[in-house]
Formats: C-alpha cells, sequence, structure tokens
C-alpha cells in the first residue's frame, strides 16, 4: 500500500518506511519486496512507539479528544448514546478535525523525523527509572525471600 501510493512521488528515489517492532512487518515477502523496490525499513525500538512514532506522540491524543468532543455533540443534539451504526460518522468528524496537514507536520517534526533533528528527543527520557527498593517480598523458599522479580532473583542466586 506505501509503495502504491508513494512510488509516483519519489521518481525512483530510496524511500523510507518507519514501523514499530511488531513482528508483521518483518516477513520474507515484505522485506525483499521493500528491498526490490528502493524503500528503506526502519523499525523503533522495542516500547518506544510512544516517544519516538508521530502518531503516538501528538496524533493519536488530538483524535481522542476530538472523538470525545464529537460524541459528546453527537448526544447533546438529542440522538443519545452512540451507537455502532453512528460510530463511522461521528469518528469521520473527528477525524477531518484532528489529522489535519499540519498537525500530521508537526508530529513529523517533534520526532525529528521531519525536518531531520537527532536532538528532537532527548536521552534523559531513556533513563532507567530510579529503584526505590531492593528487598524482596516474596515467600521464603529454603531460608530466602524471593525477591519480586525473576532477574532479582537471578540476581541473588549469582
Amino acid at each position: 500500500h506505501f509503495d502504491k501510493l508513494i512510488a509516483s512521488k519519489a521518481s525512483g528515489k530510496p524511500r523510507l518506511l518507519l514501523v514499530d517492532g511488531h513482528v508483521s512487518h518483518y516477513t520474507c515477502e515484505f522485506l525483499q519486496y521493500a528491498r526490490m523496490h528502493n524503500i528503506h525499513v526502519l523499525c523503533y525500538p522495542s516500547h518506544t512507539t510512544h516517544v519516538f512514532q508521530g502518531l503516538d506522540v501528538i496524533c493519536f491524543g488530538l483524535l481522542k479528544r476530538a472523538f470525545d468532543n464529537e460524541q459528546r455533540k453527537y448526544e447533546q443534539e438529542g440522538y443519545g448514546r452512540l451507537k455502532k451504526e453512528h460510530f463511522l460518522k461521528v469518528y469521520a468528524a473527528a477525524h477531518t478535525c484532528a489529522l489535519t496537514v499540519d498537525v500530521i507536520k508537526s508530529a513529523f517534526a517533534k520526532t525529528g523525523v521531519v525536518p531531520y533533528n537527532p536532538q528532537a528527543i532527548k536521552t534523559a527520557i531513556f533513563k532507567p527509572s530510579i529503584e526505590t527498593s531492593t528487598e524482596g517480598s516474596g515467600t521464603p523458599v529454603l531460608g530466602i525471600q524471593i525477591p519480586p522479580t525473576p532477574i532479582r532473583l537471578v540476581q541473588y542466586m549469582i
């Protein structure tokens, strides 16, 4: 789908496709197709789309608020609770309101994709959380307390 929409604009130049780490994005067929059609696939690291992916960073929050507003408007106009048969009408209004060209461009800018800005996301966001407890609270096994996570159990045993 990406290729069909973008190929004519690319005029043979390489294209970049950003994807999350879901296994469905890495079939042999997909990767072969991408290579044959000059599409470079870049995968966000696991559990980081909330930081790197513009849809998560900006677009979905705005879409959720717009949908809530449209749903409230629908209900206030006397239609009652939103039912399945009217969902797309309400969603379409929210989609049109929230997902504008400017919003999508700002999502790419905020995540440093376009224009390219490797400093857009501060590395401090990836610092590990501060450990507040090192004491296990599990049940005693052979006179020891089982730490609360398997990793701590292995650390304890080493």
